[in-house]
């Protein structure tokens, strides 16, 4: 009786199996319309994989010893609120290429398993096609130029780069924009710089104290405007005026070879040229150069005047001269 209850139930059990499982040598199925679990004996999905921590799903055989191909892994981290993976698998059985799902936030990570933005990549992407691509690495942006490696992408065209350049002293580091020629060469590694005080400096990263602004090289522009904080020198014109002496400038210019105010050519090869100070002097200069002219101009009209007066006069007298020649020769007839 025992056997035939026995024979009964492994009967049963076979009929429940084969009514769940079907198939043939190339396919299998479930005929179920439940869940399917793997590691799982509630699954709460159609297919449930549980890997009891961390592994996940492979698909391919990455095991180059069974002729094994490049294969894709689907998995997650072993902690309870770790991160899930998609990784490619190298034939020799290598991960390459870890793209991370993180919980947190919905990060996503590239090659790090702890993004700590939206995405985060550890290491160089690139944007774009060609003609055009625009290369990331930690120390600059590239435009069509590999900023790890130096390469060019399209060697028909030049190419340019921001770099952040890292010196002994952070205080002196600086960011530089590059330009390299279509074979890579880098032409001018210093076209243009700003440092941490924001100091632009063009063809040179050396901006001196004091300075917003510095260009190692010629300069042209089609207007400039410089805005003074000091006074426009029409305070010349007015009455209350000093107006040096000429005798004044004269013995000034015999001890220092250069007019008043005016730098010397010793401070201006140490120290440059301030362009605004410059033209407010030399504004200066030729105000007090018109006031001299002016009063040249009346002091040569004063002389003009008594130098007619004097032709006046002595005209007066070459008249009276005159007379009295005629009237004495009148006389002697």
């Amino acid at each position: 009786m025992k056997k035939i209850l026995l024979i009964a139930l492994l009967v049963s059990v076979l009929v429940q199996a084969k009514a769940q499982w079907a198939g043939n040598t190339t396919t299998i199925y479930n005929t179920n319309t439940g869940n399917v679990g793997i590691g799982t004996s509630t699954p709460s999905a159609t297919l449930n994989v549980d890997p009891k921590g961390g592994g996940g799903i492979t698909i391919g055989n990455p095991s180059v010893f069974n002729g094994g191909w490049t294969s894709l892994q689907l998995g997650i981290s072993a902690s309870q609120n770790g991160y899930a993976s998609i990784q490619v698998v190298k034939s020799s059985g290598t991960s390459m290429g870890d793209l991370i799902l993180a919980p947190s936030a919905g990060n996503v990570g590239i090659k790090t398993t702890t993004p700590t933005e939206v995405l985060d990549v550890n290491g160089n992407p690139v944007v774009g096609t060609l003609p055009e691509r625009l290369s990331l690495a930690s120390m600059g942006i590239g435009f069509n130029r590999k900023v790890a490696t130096g390469g060019i992408y399209d060697n028909t065209h030049s190419a340019f780069q921001f770099t952040h350049k890292f010196t002994a002293s952070p205080a002196a580091d600086y960011l530089a924009f590059e330009v390299y020629n279509p074979s890579g060469t880098n032409v001018n590694p210093l076209a243009l710089t700003i440092n941490n005080t924001a100091q632009i400096g063009v063809n040179t990263a050396y901006v001196p104290a004091g300075f917003q602004f510095a260009v190692n090289g010629s300069a042209i522009a089609t207007a400039i405007t410089v805005k003074l904080r000091s006074n426009w020198p029409d305070y010349v014109f007015k009455k209350a005026y000093q107006l040096p002496t000429l005798s004044y400038i004269k013995t000034y210019i015999d001890q220092n070879h250069h007019l008043p105010e005016m730098p010397s050519a010793k401070d201006v090869e140490a120290n440059g040229m301030d362009v605004g100070e410059m033209n407010t002097l030399l504004l200066k200069k030729v105000e007090e150069l018109t006031l001299y002219l002016i009063e040249k101009d009346k002091e040569m009209g004063r002389q003009q005047e008594q130098i007619n007066q004097i032709k006046r006069a002595q005209q007066r007298q070459l008249n009276l001269l005159k007379k009295a020649v005629t009237q004495l020769s009148k006389s002697n007839r």
